[in-house]
């Protein structure tokens, strides 16, 4: 199997919707890669805490890729808020990895 290495860096988020009503937010994003018959790979940032409408993690999350699956794989990235009840998923993206590689 021929592999690459991916390297996604999570800079932040800008101006996103606010779900707290009496507190700042705190957000933590989960990225992953998967596709047809390829075992999924997820990783998460950090919580970034009392943030509010505007997060930053500044974090690279690796992952290895099998070349003979690039036309079949997408990245996923969630925006999550970490609750003391729970989670409350605030939006994602989906991006194929092909879409990346021809850019």
């Amino acid at each position: 199997m021929d592999c690459r290495p991916l390297e996604i860096t999570v800079f932040g988020a800008n101006d996103i919707k606010d779900v707290n009503m009496f507190s700042k937010t705190d957000i933590y994003t989960v990225v992953s890669v998967s596709g047809n018959s390829v075992r999924k790979q997820k990783l998460r940032t950090p919580v970034h805490k009392d943030v509010g409408t505007n997060p930053k993690w500044n974090r690279t999350l690796k992952f290895t890729l099998d070349n003979s699956a690039l036309d079949h794989l997408q990245i996923k990235i969630k925006l999550i808020c970490d609750r003391t009840f729970g989670e409350t998923k605030i939006g994602k993206v989906v991006v194929p990895v092909k879409n990346l590689l021809q850019n």
